[in-house]
């Protein structure tokens, strides 16, 4: 599954796990998704609220991040 949420820019679903593991690590996440245990496995941008709703099927639950934390943890992950 791949989200274009700006124009040309297309982000993988392991991409997004992996960005949910550094918004993890700073604190953005609630304490009960652990994205090294849990993988997103599906996921929307909702523009009238600026966020990002993540669905964990394992947990069956979603999880929400700001887009300002999306593009800084975006940000970090793509300088690796």
């Amino acid at each position: 599954m791949t989200m274009e949420f700006v124009h040309g820019l297309d982000i993988q679903l392991y991409e997004i796990n992996q960005i949910l593991k550094i918004a993890y690590l700073k604190n953005y996440l609630e304490d009960s998704y652990n994205p090294f245990f849990y993988k997103c496995n599906t996921f929307k941008y909702i523009s009238k609220e600026k966020k990002f709703e993540f669905y964990i099927s394992d947990l069956d639950k979603h999880i929400n991040l700001e887009i300002n934390k999306f593009i800084e943890c975006y940000t970090i992950y793509i300088k690796k």
